[in-house]
């Protein structure tokens, strides 16, 4: 754990900067992916990729997150997104599902469409909520996505430090499938379903982001070799 010091005497203890993954974390989900590939996965879920980045980065995973945190190091947490993409190597931009936000439950509004800035603030408030959550623990929160293409074996990883939003900076509007958006200016960064109430934040790609690939297509191991290698044998099964 690095030990930054700033200028109000506070020690900020961090793993690594922000945005600055090590070869070492990298290649630890390199080798990981590798694995469930090699034991016949596809794909990877969300709980998956987080368990995955916990290893490589020395956090644990929560499995039940508290507030927004998913992996844990000390003062440290992290929320973890991995989304599904083409050209994981190109794409400028990823939808991130934040949540379910019931302005309705949390805010008592029963018309959602009725003042959407007020749908919009109220969705925004509960996110913030849940920020100020993992607040009261970890001094250094942070948002990171990975961006994957499985079958290409192409990936971008990227993180951010996550912060409380500014409720009334956004402007809003319905769509036309009846979704609320938010806009940054003319820059759409939110998206809110009153059905469902599921939460999605249009998030950037930073220049920076980590691109790699996986150069080799793993075998994928036979299941008697498997058994043969775990020294299975057939007392191992109990009938009761």
């Amino acid at each position: 754990m690095r030990t930054v010091k700033l200028r109000d005497g506070i020690e900020s203890h961090q793993p690594y900067p922000i945005g600055e993954f090590t070869r070492g974390i990298v290649q630890s989900i390199c080798e990981r992916i590798v694995f469930l590939k090699a034991t016949g996965k596809l794909d990877l879920s969300g709980e998956e990729f987080s368990s995955i980045f916990a290893a490589a980065s020395g956090g644990q995973y929560l499995g039940k997150p508290i507030g927004i945190a998913d992996v844990v190091r000390g003062r440290c947490c992290w929320s973890v997104k991995t989304v599904k993409q083409k050209q994981p190597h190109t794409v400028h931009s990823v939808r991130l599902i934040s949540g379910r936000n019931s302005p309705i439950y949390s805010s008592g509004i029963s018309d959602p469409l009725s003042d959407v800035r007020l749908t919009g603030q109220s969705v925004l408030d509960i996110y913030n909520n849940r920020v100020n959550k993992a607040k009261r623990d970890h001094e250094d929160m942070r948002l990171v996505v990975f961006v994957r293409n499985m079958v290409a074996q192409e990936f971008t990883l990227f993180e951010r430090p996550i912060y409380p939003l500014v409720v009334n900076r956004y402007r809003w509007e319905v769509n036309s499938r009846g979704n609320l958006i938010g806009f940054d200016d003319d820059t759409h960064v939110f998206t809110w379903q009153p059905h469902g109430s599921q939460f999605t934040i249009h998030e950037p790609i930073p220049h920076g982001a980590v691109r790699f690939r996986i150069a080799h297509e793993p075998e994928v191991l036979e299941m008697n070799r498997v058994l043969l290698d775990v020294g299975f044998k057939p007392d191992w099964v109990e009938i009761v």
